[in-house]
């Protein structure tokens, strides 16, 4: 999954090749739909409902609780190979900047710890994480 970063926007226009390249290379794919989210209150609601936990999530946000909870769920998986798609992030982006800049730094964590031994993973998990969207900060996909 090297030509993804760990986390990368794209145009919202290549959603079809990101999903099939994700599953050509064998992820386990997690979906965030960014129109039902615009706050990030809802985002972790969605989080606590849709993904995996451990320890569970539960009261207000808490992006150290975030991390600590979304690693030890993946880490559980049996998949090695993980991807986060968000599509039409926009929204919070604009609505709540300082706190969706924080979260966008907790995934880069995320993802950087769950494939280090020193973080007793059980096995290296890749996880990558897809903001589709529109504009100029969303790139074109290419294989």
């Amino acid at each position: 999954m090297g030509l993804l970063n760990t986390i990368s926007y794209i145009n919202i226009k290549d959603a079809d090749s990101v999903a099939k390249y994700l599953q050509g290379v064998g992820c386990k794919v997690y979906k965030i739909d960014g129109n039902k989210i615009s706050n990030m209150e809802e985002l972790f609601g969605w989080i606590k409902e849709k993904f995996p936990q451990d320890p569970p999530l539960s009261g207000n946000v808490n992006f150290d609780a975030l991390v600590d909870s979304l690693w030890g769920g993946f880490d559980g998986q049996c998949e090695e190979k993980v991807a986060i798609i968000w599509t039409n992030p926009t929204e919070l982006m604009e609505q709540d900047k300082v706190r969706f800049d924080v979260l966008i730094e907790c995934i880069d964590e995320l993802a950087k710890t769950l494939s280090l031994d020193s973080y007793g993973v059980d096995k290296h998990i890749s996880l990558k994480t897809i903001l589709l969207g529109e504009g100029s900060l969303f790139s074109r996909f290419s294989i």
